[in-house]
């Protein structure tokens, strides 16, 4: 394998004593990661509309249960609501 890095971020890396190979294994994680999310998003795109345009017609499932806390969801992440139990 073969890795090309800017001299200047390795420099700057070297004088913070950054580990190199770590940085640039974690970057590279974090660039598949984020890669398989947009395809993963974009695969299912057309469900994620459904399912959002559900939530907007009928609100979030399970509100008169009490089962959310008015963070935001992370089955729906833009959906925000809030909750006050019944007294």
């Amino acid at each position: 394998m073969n890795l090309s890095l800017d001299a200047q971020i390795v420099s700057s890396a070297r004088q913070r004593n950054v580990n190199i190979s770590r940085a640039a294994e974690d970057g590279i994680a974090r660039a598949t990661i984020a890669e398989r999310e947009r395809l993963r998003r974009l695969e299912n795109a057309e469900a994620i509309a459904k399912a959002d345009a559900c939530v907007e017609r009928h609100g979030l499932p399970f509100v008169k249960n009490g089962k959310f806390d008015g963070r935001t969801s992370k089955a729906h992440p833009r959906a925000t609501y809030s909750f006050t139990s019944p007294s």
